[in-house]
């Protein structure tokens, strides 16, 4: 887990060069939520509106303040407008220079009391672990496929009879009968439990591209958390969502 973990620019470092990998995975967090406030260090937090999914990375580069942006998707245009981009980083505004011929942007500051205020202190406390698997990027795309054929809300993460791992696109509602058409696939378990069951909202499953490594948390008798760390990108990237046990 990398939730502490932080290295600093001196004062003098104030411009920097975003890699494409790094503007891939803000593009992805992008999808979680629109404002998001960087902080000092070389670490980049973001949470959904309802608090039931975050994102963490470690990137290579580091941020030299404090700051806040209202549209990150709009923040990211502005980077492709030229080929390649410096940001210098001043008081209430970012310029981002082509770095190969002329034209900048005056990039300004979002106000921090417009962004939603996170605390980040309150980090979930992992506790022993009930089921531990690899789910592929192949895999994960079949489920959201299937997931959007059958017009259903959940994905349900189940340990199975044979020491394997069930993967099933369902909507979970105990007051609905179940009527719904289901896709599984079964993945070989890398940590097994019996008789667990836990249900994820597929509409908060924003993951960037890649393979997992997925661990199921117990929370309480009616929650758990589902941990991802994609063993794919460079970058350090792991996500948390919230789960219910069904």
């Amino acid at each position: 887990m990398i939730y502490s973990k932080q290295k600093y620019m001196t004062v003098m470092e104030k411009t920097m060069n975003l890699s494409k990998e790094t503007q891939d995975i803000l593009s992805n967090f992008a999808s979680i939520s629109q404002s998001i406030n960087f902080e000092p260090g070389n670490i980049i937090k973001i949470r959904n509106e309802s608090n039931s999914f975050y994102a963490v990375t470690e990137v290579q580069e580091t941020f030299p303040k404090d700051f806040c942006i209202y549209d990150l998707s709009k923040f990211l245009q502005a980077l492709k407008l030229f080929p390649s981009t410096d940001i210098e980083f001043d008081e209430a505004t970012m310029i981002i220079k082509n770095t190969n011929g002329s034209g900048k942007v005056h990039y300004s500051y979002t106000n921090p009391a417009l962004i939603k205020t996170i605390d980040y202190s309150k980090n979930p406390k992992f506790s022993e672990s009930l089921l531990e698997f690899t789910l592929t990027s192949d895999t994960f795309k079949q489920l959201q496929k299937a997931a959007a054929m059958f017009g259903v809300q959940n994905i349900v993460i189940k340990s199975s009879d044979n020491n394997n791992i069930e993967l099933i696109t369902t909507t979970v509602d105990k007051n609905k009968k179940d009527t719904d058409n289901l896709f599984s696939v079964e993945v070989p378990s890398e940590k097994y439990s019996e008789d667990i069951a836990v249900a994820v909202d597929k509409d908060i499953l924003k993951l960037y591209n890649g393979d997992y490594k997925v661990i199921v948390y117990p929370v309480n008798a009616k929650q758990s958390m589902l941990y991802f760390k994609n063993i794919s990108v460079s970058n350090t990237l792991e996500y948390i969502a919230s789960a219910k046990i069904v």
